[in-house]
């Protein structure tokens, strides 16, 4: 646990035992997850490890067949609509504006939760929220005219603009260049670092290494492993799960890959 964690009675989101299935294929077997106000944690594996399902239950976007989902401290069934909005923010990955929408009222969208605050209160949400991820200058701009990045830093904007205790982002870096996948990381560690939780779907290894305070690392499903990126980003873990030889410098915080297995 973390000096950060060490004051919270309770984690902001916890899940036990958590059960998918879809026909007879089980996506998700008997998943534990925990995340504390002030922390990043990243769920990795390689490609159908079950890692965006895990996050759209989390989220309530789906639904699991077994196991208990708890949203700070209380049972995830016995929360209303509104609570969950407010309390929780789900970034899909690259997600889209079908209507011809300026980004400022892309960003306003974030605020529908809040169904009594004022307009002043709106205002200066939205504007914090722009102002935090230095969308400002975006504002007056179409949405669909933007890059991959700045839609990226709008759609955090928008999220932000919620004020939520918990942030999960499926794969937020991708289809983003190096700068804007760094930026975008950078800005959610800062949000960790003012009390948020955020919990992060991440297909980069060493961006995963770099920005998560711990891991949980999926395979087929299953919990491999979970805890601080130097324990969960061993030899024997990338091999078994990713079938890669690669290794964790715990002193530079990097995987180097050496190749397939």
């Amino acid at each position: 646990m973390t000096s950060n964690q060490t004051s919270v009675q309770h984690p902001l989101l916890s899940a036990h035992n958590l059960t998918r299935k879809v026909a007879t294929n089980v996506l998700l077997d008997n998943i534990n997850v925990q995340v504390f106000a002030g922390e990043v944690l990243g769920i990795i594996g390689p490609n159908g490890a079950g890692k965006s399902t895990l996050l759209k239950i989390l989220a309530g976007v789906t639904t699991c067949d077994e196991g208990q989902l708890k949203l700070v401290a209380t049972p995830f069934a016995a929360c209303s609509a509104n609570n969950k909005a407010r309390t929780l923010a789900y970034l899909e990955q690259r997600p889209h504006v079908y209507w011809p929408l300026v980004v400022k009222q892309v960003v306003a969208l974030g605020r529908l939760p809040h169904t009594n605050s004022t307009a002043l209160m709106n205002a200066n949400a939205i504007e914090s929220a722009l102002a935090f991820t230095g969308s400002s200058k975006l504002q007056d701009r179409l949405f669909h005219t933007l890059s991959e990045g700045e839609k990226m830093l709008v759609n955090l904007s928008r999220v932000l603009a919620t004020e939520p205790q918990l942030i999960l982002a499926d794969e937020p870096t991708a289809a983003l260049d190096p700068y804007h996948q760094l930026l975008v990381l950078e800005l959610f560690r800062k949000l960790s670092r003012q009390g948020l939780g955020i919990i992060l779907v991440l297909h980069d290894l060493q961006l995963a290494a770099r920005f998560c305070d711990r891991l949980l690392l999926l395979h087929q499903g299953k919990m491999m492993s979970e805890g601080s990126p130097a324990s969960v980003l061993s030899t024997t873990n990338l091999a078994q799960s990713y079938r890669i030889n690669a290794s964790y410098d715990s002193t530079l915080g990097t995987v180097t890959v050496l190749g397939r297995l």
